[in-house]
């Protein structure tokens, strides 16, 4: 059965026909240059019809990209004028929004998208408040005293509290930090048993997830680890695992592809971490609530095939 071409496919050779360059369009679109190629492909596959033709280091449409281009461009100019009109119903609301982040390097990717998003669609006076986990601050507290009014964390740490809400965006399991010189660098995935007689440092902030408790439990009791510590400070966490002093858990949504001497490599147990964001249950009920949340899971929907 052939597949349907999508809305990012669609996007995708637009822009490619504006610009005749796989390069800018990645840019543009905040891709990588494998995603902007693998969708053309695919949409090529699904069409049945070669769109773009490739010579060196040039493109340029062939007949039939040319008049799928002239349509579409008609077409999309339509969809994009009522999208339009819906969004005008988002920028009547005028509103101060305060989120608390934490600076993980994912959130370098998408917060940036996330607030033009919100600039171009909303109204809304948009505050981000830099949140450390690190500190003798009750998180939730936060948020049940309106000192801010979302919160970008995980959800395991809200579960005791009854007055909070939470919006899941992604789920992944812990990583284990592990330094370009230890042996265990290539692997691919490591096991509970193969940590056996390393030394160990969770990472765990100052009110702590129960993620992380579970998992420090049952590496103690379940597999007789007990070289193992805690650390709340990630910079210290990354040089002690750079001068190979141990090993490193950490939740997977802290994988920061930009650090070469460190890598994540996935840690096969049954814990999960689930990002999203809180807030209070009168905060879901504000007409701002739907709004924030839209645009987030846009933005986050955008960077996570390239992360």
């Amino acid at each position: 059965m052939r597949n349907i071409m999508n809305s990012n496919q669609i996007k995708i050779f637009l822009n490619i026909a504006k610009t005749l360059s796989f390069t800018e369009t990645a840019q543009q679109l905040f891709l990588s240059q494998s995603t902007i190629s693998k969708n053309i492909k695919n949409l090529e596959k699904e069409l049945d019809v070669e769109l773009i033709k490739r010579s060196h280091q040039k493109i340029s449409l062939t007949k039939a990209g040319q008049l799928f281009y002239e349509r579409m461009q008609r077409i999309d100019s339509e969809v994009q004028n009522l999208i339009t009109e819906l969004h005008e119903t988002d920028k009547t609301i005028q509103h101060t929004v305060t989120i608390g982040y934490m600076d993980i390097p994912f959130e370098h990717e998408y917060l940036p998208l996330f607030i033009r998003l919100l600039a171009h669609h909303t109204n809304i006076d948009l505050r981000l408040r830099l949140i450390d986990p690190s500190n003798q601050e009750d998180l939730a507290s936060l948020l049940i005293n309106k000192k801010i009014d979302f919160l970008i964390y995980q959800k395991d740490y809200f579960k005791n509290h009854t007055e909070i809400a939470f919006t899941s965006f992604l789920s992944r399991p812990l990583s284990v930090m592990v330094g370009k010189n230890d042996p265990m660098y290539l692997n691919n995935h490591l096991y509970p048993n193969e940590l056996h007689k390393r030394k160990l440092f969770i990472w765990q902030a100052t009110n702590p997830l129960p993620a992380l408790e579970r998992l420090q439990y049952e590496l103690k009791t379940k597999f007789k680890i007990n070289n193992i510590k805690t650390i709340s400070d990630s910079l210290v966490l990354n040089e002690l695992i750079k001068l190979n002093k141990g090993l490193g858990i950490v939740p997977g949504i802290l994988y920061d592809k930009e650090e070469k001497e460190i890598r994540y490599i996935p840690l096969e147990m049954d814990i999960q971490n689930i990002y999203g964001v809180a807030y209070t249950h009168a905060t879901k009920r504000k007409e701002v609530y739907p709004i924030i949340i839209k645009y987030m899971k846009k933005s986050i929907s955008i960077v996570r095939e390239s992360w």
